[in-house]
């Protein structure tokens, strides 16, 4: 069953989504985790699954400050 996982990161309160297919195929979507431990939360949802691409929304700093990372 497809799902997705909504956190909120950063000063900003930013909204990051991961959508999962029901292949288990990952979506992130404005990977906006700014700290360490806002990094290591989002890394540890997704190390069980199979990321296929970064969508962002727009270019908006709180929305990007996690692609490096990823």
């Amino acid at each position: 069953m497809a799902s997705i996982k909504s956190f909120v990161f950063s000063p900003f309160e930013e909204n990051t989504y991961v959508y999962t297919d029901d292949a288990g195929e990952t979506v992130v979507i404005d990977p906006g985790c700014y700290t360490q431990a806002e990094k290591e939360t989002l890394k540890a949802y997704l190390d069980p699954l199979n990321v296929k691409a970064i969508l962002l929304t727009h270019a908006h700093l709180d929305h990007i400050f996690g692609v490096a990372y990823l």
